[in-house]
């Protein structure tokens, strides 16, 4: 999607991959998450490996828009889990963390939501039988 963000859809497995390709601005930011939003809902997906690792915090005014406007959106899908990759950066793990608590009033019950620092760990949390 454009120059900014990788997809991969798999629909045998459910399966929807994103990647940053570098740092974005708040417009570019928005487009691709709400992009990523309309491939779940086409493709029926249940579940998402984010990978933010070349992003970095998004600022305040996206962190409430992806709190109060994308996280409902999410719930109205059925998209079962999200696994964030994220950097090693304290700060995005912090405001990864900030969003996830704000969220989970929004999503309990419908979505499930975990950090991790690498792929192979996102992927095993994923594909867990439950």
């Amino acid at each position: 999607y454009k120059d900014y963000l990788n997809y991969q859809v798999n629909t045998q497995t459910g399966t929807i991959r994103s990647k940053w390709l570098r740092s974005v601005n708040s417009q570019e930011y928005r487009e691709g998450m709400l992009y990523t939003h309309k491939l779940i809902t086409e493709h029926n997906l249940f579940f998402w490996i984010y990978d933010a690792s070349r992003y970095s915090a998004p600022n305040v005014s996206d962190q409430v828009w992806l709190t109060n406007v994308f996280t409902p959106l999410l719930t109205q899908t059925n998209l079962k889990k999200t696994a964030s990759i994220l950097s090693g950066d304290v700060i995005m793990q912090m405001v990864a963390e900030q969003i996830r608590v704000k969220a989970l009033p929004i999503m309990i019950d419908k979505l499930q939501y975990q950090s991790f620092h690498d792929l192979e760990s996102a992927e095993e949390w994923i594909f867990e039988i439950s």
